[in-house]
Formats: C-alpha cells, sequence, structure tokens
C-alpha cells in the first residue's frame, strides 16, 4: 500500500483505535487486529491533510543530506583505513568512515546528543535541587517512535539521539519534559505549567517536535 509515493507500512497490535505516524519517509499505522483494508484506507484518507503537513515537514532520510541543530549539509562519504570522523566545513560534511558511513553519522549524533545534555543538566542543577528531582542516569539511544522516556521508578531518562538534528531547543524541552515526569507522573496542568514556569519556549519546542512525530 502507498501513499503519495511513500510506503505504508501497517503493524497490526492489540489497540482500540487506528493511529498513524510519519517517519523515515514511511507512514507507518499502527491497526486493532482483524482491521480491513478497506478500513485502513478510510482512515488515511480521513487524516490526508494532516499526514500531508507531516510529510512536507518531516527531515528527509537522504545519505546526501545531514541535519546537526536545525543546519543543513551536504554529505561528501570517503571511504578511509583511518578513524571514523566527520569535519564540517561551511554547508558541507566530509564523513569518513571505514564500514559504515551511517553508523558514523548515528555515533555522531548520540555523541552530540550526549554532549548538550550534560551541559543542559547542569543549566538545571539548581532547580533539581529546589524541585528534589533527582535521576538516576541519562541515556542517548536512537529511538524509532518517542522523543524521550522516563522510568519514574528507576528515575532512569532515555534521550532521542535524533534530537541532534533539530533546533537545540527541541531538547532542552525534552530534558524539562522528562525530568517534569519525576515529580509528575502524567501530563496534567500542573506538569505542562511546571515545565513552562523553567522553560517558555515550550509551546514553541511541542510545535516543532510535532512536525516529524
Amino acid at each position: 500500500m502507498e501513499y503519495n509515493g511513500l510506503e505504508v507500512v501497517i503493524t497490526y497490535k492489540r489497540i482500540k483505535h487506528l493511529n498513524a505516524r510519519v517517519r523515515d519517509n514511511r507512514i507507518l499505522i499502527s491497526a486493532p487486529f482483524f482491521t480491513s483494508d478497506k478500513e485502513i484506507e478510510r482512515f488515511i484518507d480521513s487524516i490526508s491533510k494532516r499526514l500531508d503537513k507531516r510529510i512536507n515537514n518531516q527531515v528527509k532520510t537522504d545519505e546526501n543530506v545531514m541535519y546537526l541543530w536545525g543546519k543543513k549539509y551536504n554529505v561528501i562519504q570517503i571511504e578511509s583505513n583511518e578513524e571514523n570522523k566527520i569535519i564540517f566545513m561551511e554547508d558541507m560534511a566530509y564523513v569518513f568512515y571505514r564500514i559504515d558511513p551511517k553508523e558514523v553519522i548515528d555515533d555522531y549524533y548520540k555523541k552530540e546528543t550526549l554532549d548538550k545534555i550534560n551541559y543542559i543538566a547542569i543549566k538545571y542543577k539548581e532547580l533539581m535541587l529546589k524541585e528534589k528531582i533527582l535521576f538516576s542516569k541519562i541515556s542517548i539511544k536512537k529511538l524509532t517512535s518517542r522523543w524521550g522516556s522516563c522510568n519514574v521508578r528507576t528515575k532512569n531518562i532515555t534521550i532521542n539521539s535524533n534530537l541532534a538534528k533539530y533546533d537545540p531547543l527541541c531538547l532542552e524541552y525534552v530534558f524539562c519534559h522528562e525530568i517534569a515526569h519525576i515529580k509528575y507522573h502524567n501530563h496534567s496542568k500542573s506538569f505542562h505549567d511546571f515545565i513552562y514556569s523553567y522553560f517558555e519556549y515550550e509551546k514553541q519546542a511541542r510545535k516543532e517536535l510535532k512536525k516529524y512525530y
């Protein structure tokens, strides 16, 4: 099944309602068991405007392009027997790789995200002490369906390394969102009021992130 030239991938789950996401130039549909193709087609048609918007806004998955903190770079891949590395010059990203250039880029995103999140954690240190918010550890992973997560029991926070592609405000918002979950275990008004009181760009960052996931 296709929509506007994009592959439609359907996953059947134990859920009650259909939902859709646009990711990596594919449309991912989650559907209840035994949902017919016609029902899925009607669902896609009913959300076509929303899908078109997300398709137009998503950062394309293109081996010839790399995004870093909101800036676009044209990629030149160079096979090398030396260390994996990326060198940026103006609007170009030279990716030196031994085996897999995609892996080099993914690792770079993880490192960039970790460096930036460590800086953000220092920035919010006083807030966390004041609010008695303590996390056990922060992990950086390439997540497929969310920007971040917080295990409220273990207080472990996971951050999506893909955030290194976007405006740094998006990463800061996700960090605030996850540490807020240590204090508030839901998305109540108090939860959002708490975030906004310390991060005034919450609405702007949320709007930006909704373009992609």
